[in-house]
């Protein structure tokens, strides 16, 4: 499904990242295993390479904008070109909104945002001129709201939006955008038994990164094991009260009353607030 393509999939030394490359490299991909831990990041390549694959390891830090260049530097000067990026690397902390630290802060954006950005601008700085390339972005189903993990959740939520805007900037060159929100057995998940074979959720990458999803960009596409769906187009409902001006008792009357049904649950678990306190 991917002979001759390379890939690039960033914290593919276990988990999720590990599966997709291993799998990557059995469907023809040449394939940048790219993680911190130097000795997970040239196992995971060893082992495609020892099964007849193509693969090199990449120990480079995407939280560093010259390391995460250098990762799609690596691509391109050892397969000649880049065709996808998976920005899979992501740090995840789970405590209360009144308890998140500024250290807890300054870990989470530098890889989950930062990495995302400074990974993704060198790939589509090279995907811009081929004219080609996919950019496959993991994200969350938290980015809609999930308690005491507001940090993490917000990282993701920027996630999706990066995706939603870069696939517009890039649609022009034939370059394709989308974002995958799994639910794997990873080092951040731990033993969660609801969570479904990173070895399934690779077999979906593998098609997003194909040909065969030419059709799909600026999409979220949701992957549990055995459901899959995609994300309802983000937008704001059409206003039903209108004024020339509003005074605070029209805006009251309106949120309260008019515009009372289309008040939306939110989070995960679709949680009420409307009665709160």
């Amino acid at each position: 499904m991917l002979e001759g393509k390379s890939i690039v999939i960033t914290g593919s030394g276990r988990g999720l990242g590990r599966a997709t490359a291993i799998a990557a490299a059995r469907a023809g991909a040449n394939v940048v295993v790219n993680d911190v831990d130097g000795a997970e990041a040239r196992s995971v390549a060893q082992q495609i390479i020892d099964e007849g694959g193509s693969a090199v390891a990449s120990t480079h830090s995407v939280a560093d904008p010259d390391q995460a260049k250098a990762i799609i530097d690596l691509c391109v000067g050892t397969f000649g070109r880049i065709d996808g990026l998976v920005n899979n690397a992501a740090l995840v902390v789970n405590v209360s909104a009144w308890q998140t630290t500024a250290a807890d802060i300054d870990r989470l954006v530098d890889v989950n945002v930062k990495g995302l950005f400074y990974c993704g601008v060198a790939a589509l700085s090279a995907m811009h001129l081929q004219k080609s390339g996919v950019v496959l972005n993991i994200t969350s189903r938290s980015h809609i709201g999930w308690p005491e993990a507001s940090l993490y959740t917000a990282t993701k939520g920027a996630v999706v939006s990066a995706t939603y805007s870069w696939a517009l900037d890039m649609a022009p060159f034939g370059v394709r955008v989308l974002a995958l929100a799994p639910t794997a057995q990873t080092r951040m998940s731990g033993e969660r038994t609801s969570d479904s074979d990173p070895a399934d959720i690779a077999q979906v990458i593998l098609y997003l990164l194909s040909d065969r999803a030419s059709a799909l960009s600026g999409q979220i596409v949701r992957f549990s094991g055995d459901k899959l769906s995609l994300l309802s187009r983000p937008t704001y409902d059409d206003p039903a009260v209108v004024r020339e001006h509003f005074t605070p008792e029209q805006i009251a009357d309106a949120l309260e009353n008019d515009l009372a049904a289309q008040r939306v649950l939110i989070g995960v678990g679709s949680a009420d607030l409307s009665t709160i306190g």
